[in-house]
């Protein structure tokens, strides 16, 4: 703010010959561009306060449109209650247990985060193993933010779901 103050001072004397230092001064004098200049300030000098990292930066990945390689593994963050059934059900293949189904309606299905097809490796940083039934268990009694760490299966491509 200094500095245009200084810039308006060597300006005032030329407003009145020159069209383009009137104009200059007019901008610099105007209350968003003002604002403008000190929230800028305010940022390179880094006066504001840091907000505290989010327990749920690692969902970021989840929201994530660029395409994403199939081997990559995914973290999706989802809150639920205990006793909750999601609404997926699950197959081993090839010694891994696979989204086999998503039920219309349920949780999963109007989240679209997680596909048929998508391997689950990990529940809140614990192995699912390959039991189904086991899997289904821990789920059914996790509650409040459950994470799933998942390979996702890119088989067909997905259309952005659409609110009614």
């Amino acid at each position: 703010m200094e500095l245009v103050q200084d810039i308006l001072k060597e300006l005032t004397p030329l407003t009145h010959r020159n069209k383009a230092a009137d104009e200059l001064a007019r901008i610099l004098k105007e209350p968003h561009f003002q604002s403008l200049l000190e929230t800028h300030d305010s940022v390179a000098s880094k006066t504001f306060e840091t907000p505290p990292p989010s327990p749920c930066s690692f969902m970021d990945a989840a929201f994530n449109t660029q395409p994403v390689a199939p081997d990559a593994v995914r973290m999706v963050g989802i809150r639920k209650v205990s006793g909750e059934h999601l609404g997926v059900t699950f197959r081993v293949e090839s010694g891994e247990l696979v989204i086999a189904r998503i039920l219309h309606g349920g949780m999963i299905d109007q989240q679209g985060l997680l596909h048929v097809g998508d391997i689950i490796k990990e529940v809140n940083a614990k192995e699912v193993g390959n039991d189904p039934k086991v899997l289904q268990q821990m789920l059914k009694e996790a509650s409040g933010s459950v994470v799933l760490k998942i390979l996702p299966s890119y088989q067909e491509p997905h259309t952005p779901r659409q609110v009614s």
